[in-house]
């Protein structure tokens, strides 16, 4: 995984064009809300499908290993 990001806002809080445009709302995304709710769960899913991927510390063992 390179880079990911979820908004939290539909507001233009930077006169910049936004991630996710006006005409997308919540009810159309579905997975997660539009809120600081909904981006710290769309973080949380990453982080947990990255774990999951296996041998996380290159020892070619897919457990800790503590």
């Amino acid at each position: 995984m390179a880079e990911t990001s979820w908004a939290y806002t539909l507001d233009d809080g930077d006169d910049d064009s936004n991630t996710v445009p006006s005409k997308v709302t919540a009810d159309n995304l579905k997975k997660y809300d539009i809120s600081p709710q909904g981006q710290a769960d769309e973080i949380r899913a990453v982080a947990e499908a990255v774990n999951n991927i296996g041998d996380n510390d290159g020892d070619g063992d897919k457990t800790n290993g503590a």
